[in-house]
Protein backbone atom coordinates (compact mmCIF):
# COMPACT_ATOMS: atom_id res chain seq x y z
CA UNK A 1 0.00 0.00 0.00
CA UNK A 2 1.51 3.30 -1.09
CA UNK A 3 1.31 6.59 0.71
CA UNK A 4 -1.33 7.85 -1.74
CA UNK A 5 -3.55 4.81 -0.96
CA UNK A 6 -3.44 5.37 2.80
CA UNK A 7 -6.79 6.21 4.47
CA UNK A 8 -6.78 7.55 8.04
CA UNK A 9 -8.65 5.31 10.48
CA UNK A 10 -11.08 8.16 11.15
CA UNK A 11 -12.54 7.78 7.64
CA UNK A 12 -12.33 3.99 7.30
CA UNK A 13 -15.69 2.88 8.74
CA UNK A 14 -19.16 4.05 7.81
CA UNK A 15 -21.62 5.39 10.38
CA UNK A 16 -25.35 6.11 10.16
CA UNK A 17 -27.27 8.59 12.28
CA UNK A 18 -31.05 8.52 12.47
CA UNK A 19 -32.35 11.58 14.25
CA UNK A 20 -34.03 11.16 17.63
CA UNK A 21 -37.08 12.91 16.22
CA UNK A 22 -37.64 9.97 13.85
CA UNK A 23 -37.05 7.07 16.23
CA UNK A 24 -40.63 5.80 16.18
CA UNK A 25 -40.92 5.83 12.41
CA UNK A 26 -40.94 2.32 10.92
CA UNK A 27 -38.82 3.46 7.99
CA UNK A 28 -36.75 6.55 8.81
CA UNK A 29 -36.83 8.81 5.78
CA UNK A 30 -33.74 10.84 6.46
CA UNK A 31 -30.65 9.21 7.85
CA UNK A 32 -27.23 10.79 7.65
CA UNK A 33 -24.43 8.51 6.49
CA UNK A 34 -20.78 9.41 6.88
CA UNK A 35 -17.43 7.68 6.70
CA UNK A 36 -16.09 9.64 9.64
CA UNK A 37 -15.44 8.28 13.13
CA UNK A 38 -15.83 11.79 14.52
CA UNK A 39 -19.42 11.69 13.30
CA UNK A 40 -19.98 8.58 15.45
CA UNK A 41 -18.47 10.39 18.43
CA UNK A 42 -20.95 13.24 17.92
CA UNK A 43 -23.81 10.74 17.62
CA UNK A 44 -22.86 8.89 20.80
CA UNK A 45 -22.43 12.15 22.74
CA UNK A 46 -25.82 13.42 21.58
CA UNK A 47 -27.52 10.12 22.42
CA UNK A 48 -25.93 10.11 25.87
CA UNK A 49 -27.24 13.62 26.49
CA UNK A 50 -30.73 12.58 25.35
CA UNK A 51 -30.51 9.54 27.64
CA UNK A 52 -29.62 11.79 30.59
CA UNK A 53 -32.65 14.01 29.93
CA UNK A 54 -34.91 10.96 29.83
CA UNK A 55 -33.32 9.59 33.00
CA UNK A 56 -33.95 12.91 34.76
CA UNK A 57 -37.55 12.83 33.55
CA UNK A 58 -37.98 9.27 34.81
CA UNK A 59 -36.50 10.13 38.21
CA UNK A 60 -38.67 13.23 38.55
CA UNK A 61 -41.87 11.21 38.04
CA UNK A 62 -41.45 9.42 41.36
CA UNK A 63 -43.74 10.30 44.23
CA UNK A 64 -41.06 10.25 46.93
CA UNK A 65 -38.44 12.73 45.73
CA UNK A 66 -35.92 13.54 48.44
CA UNK A 67 -32.97 15.92 48.25
CA UNK A 68 -30.55 13.23 47.07
CA UNK A 69 -32.84 12.34 44.17
CA UNK A 70 -33.29 16.03 43.35
CA UNK A 71 -29.50 16.39 43.24
CA UNK A 72 -29.29 13.40 40.87
CA UNK A 73 -31.92 14.96 38.59
CA UNK A 74 -30.04 18.26 38.77
CA UNK A 75 -26.76 16.57 37.82
CA UNK A 76 -28.33 14.71 34.88
CA UNK A 77 -29.85 17.86 33.42
CA UNK A 78 -26.73 19.95 33.98
CA UNK A 79 -24.52 17.37 32.29
CA UNK A 80 -26.95 16.83 29.40
CA UNK A 81 -27.26 20.57 28.75
CA UNK A 82 -23.50 21.01 28.71
CA UNK A 83 -23.09 18.01 26.39
CA UNK A 84 -25.55 19.51 23.88
CA UNK A 85 -23.68 22.83 23.96
CA UNK A 86 -20.32 21.10 23.59
CA UNK A 87 -21.53 19.21 20.52
CA UNK A 88 -22.92 22.44 19.05
CA UNK A 89 -19.89 24.64 19.79
CA UNK A 90 -16.96 22.26 19.35
CA UNK A 91 -17.84 19.01 17.61
CA UNK A 92 -20.17 19.71 14.68
CA UNK A 93 -17.71 22.19 13.18
CA UNK A 94 -15.03 19.47 13.08
CA UNK A 95 -16.94 17.23 10.67
CA UNK A 96 -15.23 16.60 7.36
CA UNK A 97 -18.58 17.10 5.57
CA UNK A 98 -21.08 19.48 7.13
CA UNK A 99 -24.73 18.52 7.51
CA UNK A 100 -27.00 20.26 5.01
CA UNK A 101 -29.49 22.20 7.11
CA UNK A 102 -31.67 23.04 4.14
CA UNK A 103 -32.67 19.38 3.61
CA UNK A 104 -32.49 18.40 7.28
CA UNK A 105 -33.65 21.43 9.26
CA UNK A 106 -34.91 19.19 12.07
CA UNK A 107 -31.66 17.25 12.39
CA UNK A 108 -30.17 16.68 15.83
CA UNK A 109 -26.99 18.15 14.36
CA UNK A 110 -28.68 21.45 13.52
CA UNK A 111 -27.14 24.06 15.88
CA UNK A 112 -30.61 25.50 16.56
CA UNK A 113 -31.92 22.11 17.69
CA UNK A 114 -28.83 21.47 19.83
CA UNK A 115 -29.25 24.87 21.46
CA UNK A 116 -32.96 24.18 22.01
CA UNK A 117 -32.08 20.94 23.77
CA UNK A 118 -29.57 22.79 25.95
CA UNK A 119 -32.02 25.58 26.82
CA UNK A 120 -34.68 23.02 27.69
CA UNK A 121 -32.23 21.27 30.04
CA UNK A 122 -31.40 24.61 31.69
CA UNK A 123 -35.09 25.44 32.14
CA UNK A 124 -35.87 22.02 33.61
CA UNK A 125 -32.84 22.40 35.86
CA UNK A 126 -34.32 25.65 37.10
CA UNK A 127 -37.64 23.86 37.72
CA UNK A 128 -35.81 21.48 40.05
CA UNK A 129 -34.31 24.48 41.85
CA UNK A 130 -37.77 26.07 42.14
CA UNK A 131 -39.23 22.87 43.60
CA UNK A 132 -36.40 22.75 46.13
CA UNK A 133 -36.94 26.42 47.03
CA UNK A 134 -40.64 25.75 47.60
CA UNK A 135 -39.88 22.69 49.72
CA UNK A 136 -37.42 24.68 51.85
CA UNK A 137 -39.96 27.55 52.29
CA UNK A 138 -37.85 30.24 50.64
CA UNK A 139 -39.35 33.67 50.04
CA UNK A 140 -42.08 34.14 47.47
CA UNK A 141 -39.99 36.84 45.79
CA UNK A 142 -37.12 34.39 45.17
CA UNK A 143 -39.49 31.72 43.82
CA UNK A 144 -41.20 34.25 41.54
CA UNK A 145 -37.85 35.45 40.24
CA UNK A 146 -36.68 31.90 39.51
CA UNK A 147 -40.01 31.14 37.80
CA UNK A 148 -39.64 34.18 35.57
CA UNK A 149 -36.12 33.10 34.57
CA UNK A 150 -37.44 29.61 33.84
CA UNK A 151 -40.19 31.06 31.63
CA UNK A 152 -37.59 33.10 29.71
CA UNK A 153 -35.50 29.97 29.04
CA UNK A 154 -38.50 28.03 27.72
CA UNK A 155 -39.49 31.02 25.56
CA UNK A 156 -35.96 31.26 24.18
CA UNK A 157 -36.03 27.54 23.33
CA UNK A 158 -39.33 28.03 21.51
CA UNK A 159 -37.85 30.90 19.50
CA UNK A 160 -34.99 28.61 18.37
CA UNK A 161 -37.53 26.05 17.17
CA UNK A 162 -39.54 28.73 15.38
CA UNK A 163 -36.43 29.59 13.34
CA UNK A 164 -36.53 26.18 11.62
CA UNK A 165 -38.58 25.26 8.58
CA UNK A 166 -42.36 25.16 9.12
CA UNK A 167 -42.81 22.35 6.58
CA UNK A 168 -40.91 19.94 8.79
CA UNK A 169 -42.96 20.68 11.92
CA UNK A 170 -45.03 17.50 11.45
CA UNK A 171 -41.91 15.49 12.34
CA UNK A 172 -42.02 16.65 15.95
CA UNK A 173 -45.73 16.43 16.64
CA UNK A 174 -45.09 13.37 18.82
CA UNK A 175 -43.09 15.47 21.30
Amino acid sequence: MGVEDWIPARFYFGFRWTDSLQLFSKTPKHSIDRNDAYFDLISVTTLTAIYLTKLANNLSCRDDIDMDLAKEIHSCLKLAGSMFLYVKNHMVSELDQSVCLVKKSWSDLDPRILETYSLQCQAELLEVTIARAIKLNHSAHLIASLSQDCQKLFKSALERLDSTEDDDEKMVEKW
